[in-house]
């Protein structure tokens, strides 16, 4: 990806948070396959006991444009999982 997870993390660190309620986990697990041009299918969101928080994450990651895994040389298409957990205070 360009720019690095760094970057990718701090466009997450957006995430609307209103819609977490009291006791709730905060740990939110997407995943997704990075196609051999970088483009994303097959998102889904892994674990988001609030429903909305993971899809702004699936979203905020499609926006990127990511750079494909090269096996042998060859562009591949590989599955990526991100996770995030957030602490509220």
């Amino acid at each position: 990806m360009k720019g690095g997870l760094t970057k990718l993390y701090r466009a997450m660190s957006a995430v609307r948070l209103d819609s977490i309620p009291s006791g709730a986990s905060t740990r939110f697990i997407v995943s997704f396959l990075v196609d051999v041009d970088g483009r994303i299918s097959r998102e889904r969101v892994v674990k988001d006991q609030v429903g909305k928080v993971g899809e702004q994450m699936l979203k905020i990651a499609k926006s990127f444009k990511w750079t494909p895994a090269k096996c042998k040389g060859k562009k591949v298409a590989t599955i990526t999982t991100l996770s995030s957990q957030i602490c509220l205070q």
